[in-house]
C-alpha cells in the first residue's frame, strides 16, 4: 500500500495558513510466506504416489483377468468342439439303432415300445448336437469379446 500525508494543516488552532510543514511518503509492501506448511505436502505427494501404485496394480490385475479368461474360453471351445464330434457320433449311432429296431419289428422279433425307444434316443440325440452347436457358438464369441477386450 501507499500512502500521502502533509502536515502543517492546523485547523484545531485556527491556523489555517500552510507554515511549510512536512510532507510524509509512506510505502509499505507485505510478503506472507508460509514457512510451514504442517506436513501436508509431503502427505498430499505420497497419497498420490499411492493412487498411482494402485492404478497400476489394478492395470496388472485386470490383464491376468483377460488373460485367465481368455484361456478358459480357448479350453471351453475346445471342450464344445469335442462335445460336438460326441453329439455327432450319437446321432449316428441312434440312427443305426433305430434301423436295427425297425428291421426287427418288421421280422416280429421287437415290439412297437422299443421302435418308439429307439426314436426318442434318436430325437434326444438330436438335441444334445444342437445344444453341443450352441455351446460351440457361445465360446467362440465369449473368444471374441474376450479378444476386444485387449484391444478397445
Amino acid at each position: 500500500s501507499a500512502g500521502y500525508r502533509h502536515y502543517g494543516d492546523d485547523y484545531v488552532w485556527g491556523m489555517a495558513e500552510d507554515e511549510g510543514g512536512e510532507e510524509e511518503l509512506r510505502l509499505q509492501a507485505r510478503v506472507d510466506l508460509n514457512l510451514f506448511d504442517g506436513f501436508r505436502k509431503g502427505s498430499v505427494v505420497e497419497r498420490d504416489t499411492l493412487d498411482v501404485r494402485r492404478a497400476r496394480l489394478d492395470l496388472t490385475e485386470l490383464k491376468r483377468l483377460l488373460i485367465t479368461t481368455l484361456d478358459n474360453s480357448l479350453l471351453d471351445y475346445q471342450v464344445a468342439l469335442q462335445n460336438l464330434s460326441v453329439a455327432r457320433s450319437g446321432i449316428t449311432e441312434a440312427e443305426e439303432s433305430l434301423r436295427v429296431v425297425e428291421l426287427s419289428f418288421e421280422e416280429g422279433v421287437e415290439t412297437a415300445t422299443e421302435v418308439l425307444d429307439a426314436i426318442v434316443l434318436l430325437s434326444r440325440a438330436k438335441t444334445n448336437y444342437i445344444a453341443a452347436k450352441r455351446t460351440v457358438f457361445l465360446n467362440y464369441y465369449q473368444i471374441l469379446r474376450t479378444i476386444e477386450a485387449f484391444n478397445p
